[in-house]
């Protein structure tokens, strides 16, 4: 039961680490001077190519909270606070244990054919 918890945690984890480090979704079609053809790379009139500035790297030190719910709860969640790199690795170590299960799974479903 403690290992489903845990197993529970970290998937809800991974999924508010991505929902959190996805990238904003991209203005509407009339909203700025991206839309109309003028998105990266595309060519003005000059025949140059429009270079698009680089984003500003993420501060890994930044503060970042998140409410975490249990599964099945309807009560409210815990209120967490902590660095984005601790987020980021706590995301990258669950995703790597479901990949991890998934190559055992598929491996073992190759033997038996």
């Amino acid at each position: 039961m403690r290992h489903f918890k845990f197993l529970a945690a970290s998937m809800a984890l991974t999924l508010l680490a991505g929902a959190a480090l996805a990238d904003p979704p991209a203005p509407a079609a009339g909203g700025s001077a991206v839309a109309a053809g003028a998105g990266p790379g595309a060519s003005n009139a000059t025949g140059a190519v429009a270079a698009t500035p680089p984003k500003p790297a993420k501060d890994p030190n930044q503060m970042i909270c998140h409410t975490i719910v249990p599964t099945g709860s309807r009560l409210g969640g815990e209120r967490v606070c902590q660095p984005r790199h601790v987020w980021e690795d706590q995301a990258r170590q669950a995703q790597d244990s479901i990949n991890r299960q998934t190559n055992r799974a598929d491996q073992h479903n190759m033997k038996g054919s």
